[in-house]
């Protein structure tokens, strides 16, 4: 469990870092996100999923509230926080949001009866999201396992993406070697490259003590998955598909509040995570 005196200095952390980009925040109109609603200024709504509503602000724009009916669900400075989706699910009659403040922090809420309350994140991903599913092995080297992962091109090699249906990662290994043992992550996506003896795996969580989403990478170095760093795994990445940006950062493991405004890293957040 977090204790009082480390969560306190989380916040104070997060309200110093906060403070020092209040004033050099991008300038950003405000949307008003109202749930229900089909059409909304400044914001696209998408309601193609069964249970899922996502709703996303235009550029130059970011939520600066969101609403139920006469009600305020949530309300952002936007000289502090500029959040660019906010995703609606509901689950066995009980209806849930999330808010993408930016890529690593997302908040959530739960109805209950006429209010909104605000839930732990990880609640949300194992209480509702992944409830009854079952646990599996994210095992490295069964990346080629079609009951597992989903496969398609990527430059000169494969990409191959943990897809099993009701199936959830409950730790990262290759073979009896564990590399991330879930005791506080709730694993929500797995990504292994591959051409020839070059390997690297890209592992995205959320880590339940700061409630941040992250983003690691492993690679292969002969029998072995090693951990590397963004600047190593994307120079491996690059070579093997010239599209992916040599120069690639990572903006799960760390607050940005720029990040935000890149509006593909928004869509690929969304379309991971939810």
């Amino acid at each position: 469990m977090l204790s009082k005196s480390f969560a306190g200095v989380f916040a104070l952390a997060y309200l110093a870092v906060s403070g020092i980009f209040a004033d050099e925040a991008p300038k950003v109109s405000g949307a008003v996100v109202t749930l229900g609603a089909t059409t909304i200024d400044h914001v696209t709504v998408d309601d193609t999923t069964a249970g899922k509503v996502v709703y996303t602000a235009h550029s130059g724009f970011a939520v600066e509230k969101v609403v139920d009916g006469d009600k305020v669900v949530k309300a952002f400075d936007l000289k502090v926080d500029a959040p660019r989706s906010v995703t609606t699910h509901l689950k066995e009659g009980k209806l849930y949001l999330t808010v993408c403040v930016v890529p690593a922090l997302h908040l959530a809420f739960k109805k209950d009866g006429d209010a909104w309350v605000e839930m732990p994140l990880a609640d949300l991903y194992e209480q509702v999201l992944f409830k009854g599913r079952e646990e599996v092995v994210g095992d490295l080297d069964k990346h080629e396992d079609s009951a597992l992962f989903g496969s398609e091109a990527f430059g000169s090699g494969k990409k191959h993406t943990f897809t099993a249906t009701n199936k959830k990662i409950s730790k990262v290994a290759f073979g009896d070697h564990v590399l991330v043992d879930g005791g506080y992550e709730v694993f929500l996506g797995l990504t292994v490259y591959a051409h020839g003896d070059k390997k690297v795996a890209t592992v995205w969580y959320l880590y339940k003590p700061d409630a941040r989403i992250k983003e690691i990478f492993f690679e292969k170095a002969g029998d072995a998955w090693v951990r590397v760093d963004v600047t190593a795994a994307a120079k491996i990445l690059n070579g093997m598909n010239s599209s992916f940006s040599a120069d690639y950062k990572t903006q799960y493991d760390g607050f940005s509040v720029y990040g935000v405004f890149s509006a593909v890293a928004v869509v690929f957040a969304v379309a991971l995570f939810y």
